[in-house]
């Protein structure tokens, strides 16, 4: 029976699951689910960890029911808001309990709480919570708390790029981009109803990005050469037309230089080739930051001759596992490409597109436009090699234009 514990991020250590480097993980790692509650400035990480059976760790601090209709007690109540420091906690039921930690005690500039679940038009306000599936199916609404605290994250955001220097025809895109998630229509007078007041007059343009990379020339220590590349950590390089694992034994991510115009938007690259020793992998980062390895990122990995996913989201280098366990084999001969998808609050994983194979909810990364790429190995002659990258805005140009009336 699925049980929902509030407790701490465990790290475990370099070597687990075959990972040859330390992540945060849910205690024990046996978890069904997570629903993080991430603040950076706050040294604990604390975070609401789904079980398939009741647990005993030390760093599951406490029980929060077995139901996730059902009533949490006052005392187990009083506690989650001692450990979390919010005000008072006004629901009863661990559903709506999730509900309002998620919008009522978030906080949209993330300085004092962890970031507010998003909603969309298209999708609502949705909650994933392995063990239990979709537990929250809330329908739009303009008066669904979520939806001014999605305006709120976007200001903070937006004030963020801005002062970064992202060039302005990006930030239109990405206000026209906003404007179709939540009004499913773009226009002056909805783009004044979300821009920061003191940005009114940067106006807004319809999302229109689509960047790929080919990788089609000749062999470099430079990534290209259809994008500007800036490897973040690690070492890759072009080989044979693809790209490849240069720096054994480290993890290797690049972020390609071009701004989304939103983002909601996914990113996929193809493995072509895996070796047998050393798992090496191959993924897709999305929201990748423009100055750190902040982001969400999926990979395939094979390892014992299993293809093996895993959802993680990248702090500052660190991993931090939201979904998967390396246990599970796909099953998947090259070439196969693995998709990240991020749409507001949802971040999935697909291997290869069309199949679903990880679905969680997150909101510690919002307003991050640009995506890229991630391989590592820690065998020198274990094959790391992928090809063929794209990045897309999930509102496409045929829909904004359309509704424009230019389409």
């Amino acid at each position: 029976m699925t049980t929902l514990y509030i407790g701490e991020w465990e790290q475990a250590p370099a070597g687990t699951n075959g990972n040859p480097f330390p992540f945060f993980r849910p205690p024990g790692g046996n978890h069904t689910g997570v629903l993080d509650l991430y603040l950076p400035s706050r040294p604990t990480r604390y975070g609401l960890f789904a079980y398939p059976s009741p647990q005993s760790h030390p760093l599951l601090i406490r029980a929060l029911g077995n139901d996730i209709e059902g009533q949490v007690s006052l005392v187990s109540r009083s506690a989650l808001r001692t450990i979390l420091r919010t005000g008072p906690i006004v629901n009863t039921r661990l559903l709506d309990i999730i509900r309002e930690l998620f919008t009522a005690h978030a906080d949209p500039g993330h300085h004092t709480s962890w970031k507010p679940l998003r909603l969309s038009r298209r999708n609502g306000f949705e909650v994933f919570l392995g063990g239990w599936g979709r537990i929250i199916a809330d329908q739009f609404s303009q008066s669904h708390p979520a939806f001014q605290a999605t305006i709120d994250v976007f200001r903070a955001d937006y004030r963020r790029n801005k002062a970064a220097g992202t060039p302005l025809r990006a930030l239109r895109r990405w206000t026209g981009a906003t404007m179709l998630r939540l009004f499913g229509r773009m226009s002056d007078d909805r783009a004044a109803a979300i821009l920061p007041p003191e940005h009114l007059a940067d106006g807004w343009e319809p999302p229109t990005t689509t960047i790929t990379e080919s990788f089609n020339k000749a062999d470099s220590t430079t990534l290209g050469p259809d994008l500007t590349w800036t490897e973040t950590t690690g070492d890759l390089e072009v080989f044979s037309n693809e790209f490849r694992v240069v720096a054994v034994g480290t993890n290797n991510f690049a972020r390609a230089g071009t701004d989304l115009s939103s983002d909601d938007h996914y990113a996929q690259v193809t493995a072509t080739a895996l070796g047998d020793t050393g798992t090496p992998a191959i993924g897709a980062m999305a929201r990748y930051s423009n100055t750190q390895t902040d982001g969400y990122m999926f990979r395939v990995r094979r390892s014992a001759g299993q293809e093996q996913d895993v959802l993680w989201r990248m702090d500052n280098a660190s991993f931090v596992l939201l979904a998967g366990d390396d246990t599970n084999d796909l099953g998947l001969t090259e070439p196969w490409t693995v998709r990240v998808e991020v749409d507001a609050s949802a971040i999935k994983g697909f291997a290869p597109v069309g199949t679903e194979r990880r679905s969680v909810s997150d909101g510690t990364y919002s307003g991050q436009l640009k995506c890229g790429i991630y391989g590592g190995t820690s065998d020198p002659g274990s094959l790391a090699t992928g090809d063929s990258f794209e990045g897309k805005d999930l509102r496409v140009t045929s829909h904004a234009l359309t509704l424009l009336g230019v389409g």
